[in-house]
């Protein structure tokens, strides 16, 4: 039986509720082509006062996300736990570090030409994480505009005094500033509400409605509606699915992609082939994709699209079974059959392994682990 699981339309969705921070999804394994659909369960702290336990968790699970260098990330973190109390002292850490890493962009785009072009890709890139980077760049946009209107003014005009000139300049330049932090802020506020009128949409499978909400995003560079629109179009458009999820897959999204690794696995929508799966697999893999480690542990473990190895199919089963206990552990929930899937075959290959081989596994796991404990 082909073990590599699939992936429905519930799961998918899933994932998407989990990434607006609306509930808490753990993988569920099937018994058919491809991979692990996701299961709805909400995580919830009924007292105030953090446990040693759950201290010690959450200092884990800080010292994992700071130690990778993605935004992205570390806002999803902010955005699950704000509410919470017992995250603050955690929650000022990481929104600490987000801060010093919009820094680090506003730095690198301190030489950059002020023109739309790189406003453009600073806003796809950027505009969820480091809104302010954002709104600061598109101010010294219009701001170098606003110079250039007034230095027009000045040569058109010269009876107006240099004071008043300026007056005039210094009164507009402010306008413009404040026009254009308050249209950063209204985009942002947009783009969320978006995400919602999208995901409400998929939910009721309201074509219109996703056309409507999620392509305008899709289309501007937003590689969770990408991930989204391409989930929509799988069953009855599988190649402008999969062009959706290859969009947001190259922009670094982990669920993109594992989907389109899922495609490469069944050929929907593209040309089989489970090399290029096993590459899209392990990109996913690196960002703590349970289903993408349990297919790759079949696919070294079968020498499909890889060089068979029993050695890396029990590095790969061991990662899912890492991964699906650290899920179950975060998200305060039961651990997916999938889980005891990989166990059983991990079980059968290490029959098969000398002590050297699992010692060199257990060494690659160890060091993959510190590096993919937070996913996008």
């Amino acid at each position: 039986m082909n073990h590599i699981t699939r992936v429905t339309w519930q799961g998918y969705l899933c994932l998407f509720w989990m990434i607006l921070g609306l509930t808490a999804c753990q993988t569920q394994p099937i018994e058919a082509e491809s991979v692990a659909t996701q299961k709805q369960t909400k995580a919830s702290v009924s007292v105030f006062i953090a446990t040693p336990e759950q201290l010690q968790a959450q200092q884990a699970e800080r010292d994992a996300l700071l130690s990778q260098t993605k935004l992205l990330p570390l806002q999803q973190y902010v955005q699950k736990h704000q509410k919470d109390p017992i995250y603050s002292e955690t929650l000022a850490q990481v929104r600490a570090e987000l801060a010093k890493r919009c820094a680090q962009v506003a730095i690198q785009y301190q030489p950059k030409k002020r023109n739309a072009e790189h406003l453009a890709h600073l806003t796809a890139d950027h505009l969820e994480t480091c809104p302010a980077v954002v709104a600061q760049f598109a101010k010294q946009l219009l701001g170098a505009s606003s110079k250039s209107i007034s230095q027009a003014t000045s040569q058109a005009t010269p009876q107006a005094t240099p004071q008043a000139q300026s007056e005039k300049s210094e009164k507009t330049l402010s306008a413009s500033q404040k026009s254009s932090t308050t249209s950063a802020q209204q985009k942002v506020q947009l783009q969320k509400e978006q995400l919602q009128q999208c995901h409400t949409a998929m939910r009721q499978k309201k074509q219109d409605g996703v056309m409507e909400h999620c392509l305008p995003l899709a289309e501007h560079g937003n590689a969770n509606a990408q991930n989204l629109l391409g989930i929509f179009l799988l069953a009855k458009q599988p190649q402008q699915a999969a062009k959706w999820f290859h969009k947001a897959a190259e922009r670094g999204l982990g669920q993109a992609q594992f989907n389109l690794g899922v495609q490469y696995v069944n050929g929907h929508g593209v040309k089989k082939s489970t090399e290029i799966a096993s590459q899209w697999f392990q990109r996913a893999a690196r960002q703590r994709s349970t289903g993408a480690a349990y297919n790759l542990g079949i696919l070294y473990m079968q020498g499909r699209g890889v060089k068979k190895s029993d050695e890396l199919g029990f590095f790969w089963f061991s990662l899912a079974i890492a991964l699906a206990d650290e899920q179950a552990r975060q998200n305060h929930s039961q651990l997916p059959d999938e889980h005891d899937k990989a166990l059983i075959i991990r079980d059968q290959l290490l029959q098969k392994l000398t002590p050297l081989q699992i010692t060199h596994a257990q060494n690659k796991l160890e060091q993959f682990l510190s590096k993919v404990r937070i996913t996008e």
